[in-house]
């Protein structure tokens, strides 16, 4: 996934944390709504779905946004201030649909059934 660019005035330790957080948690949500069949209404209800152990907070202690909309999702980080949108962090809308596979196609191994610890 590409990430939207932000958050200039962050080290880039803090940029590269956020977007393996958001980019994993984009993956998170993909499984969620291949179980449910939508998106998840926040990390406790994944949580409660068994699709993660534990809520994720991004490094400034803010819950991490999921966006869904028209089978697409999108995960950002607010970063530090919270207010701006000029230093978000978010990954690029994504399909929350599996590609189509081709018959005889086999799963890669451990796309459907890994769970972060």
């Amino acid at each position: 996934m590409s990430l939207v660019a932000g958050c200039e005035r962050l080290g880039p330790q803090y940029r590269e944390i956020v977007a393996h957080e958001v980019t994993d948690v984009a993956k998170l949500v993909v499984q969620f709504y291949a179980v449910q069949g939508r998106c998840p209404y926040d990390f406790h209800e994944m949580v409660a779905h068994g699709i993660t152990r534990r809520v994720r907070f991004d490094p400034w202690h803010h819950p991490y946004m999921i966006i869904c909309a028209e089978e697409r999702v999108q995960v950002c980080s607010r970063a530090w201030d919270f207010d701006s949108r000029g230093d978000d962090i978010c990954t690029e809308f994504t399909s929350l649909r599996p590609p189509p596979r081709e018959p005889g196609d086999v799963a890669a191994p451990g796309s459907a059934g890994d769970r972060d610890g």
